[in-house]
């Protein structure tokens, strides 16, 4: 991107994984920092909590995705510390 003067702006992608109860906390962030644009999407994966296991119709299944939320901004390069 180029600003009126034709400098360049260094713009930064920052991605996080949370969990939904941790959404509202995160885009609050992002608005007192002056971040503007977010894309959130419903994802699933496995990390360190590596699943568990559920009983459904008395059979036992092993639930290894867990269901979390993928915040993808685009910010100025110098607000990244502050926002992360």
């Amino acid at each position: 991107m180029t600003n009126a003067n034709g400098s360049g702006l260094a713009m930064k992608m920052v991605v996080a994984i949370i969990r939904h109860e941790r959404l509202q906390e995160v885009q609050d962030v992002l608005d007192e920092c002056g971040v503007s644009g977010v894309t959130v999407t419903e994802v699933k994966g496995c990390g360190a909590q590596r699943g568990y296991t559920e009983k459904y119709r008395g059979a036992a299944v092993h639930i290894s995705l867990r269901p979390r939320i993928k915040v993808e901004a685009v910010m100025r390069s110098e607000i990244v510390d502050t926002v992360v």
